[in-house]
């Protein structure tokens, strides 16, 4: 089964679950791991400040003359 299959919610979109996981789930020793009860729920500033980086990622570029 794909990865993407065993995921819900926001982290279906491969993307947002890549950021998730290189921020705070990379290693032991990552605020993720440490301090699990900071992200369960999964807070909803944090999930705003992701889209908005991906946001600009991807439509920034267009903004800017990039295609």
């Amino acid at each position: 089964m794909p990865v993407q299959d065993k995921c819900c919610g926001f982290l279906k979109a491969p993307i947002i679950q890549k950021i998730v996981n290189t921020m705070w789930f990379a290693n032991k020793n990552d605020e993720g791991i440490k301090y699990q009860t900071w992200f369960k729920p999964f807070p909803v500033p944090t999930l705003a400040l992701i889209l908005t980086v991906v946001r600009v990622m991807f439509h920034g570029r267009r903004w800017m003359g990039h295609h």
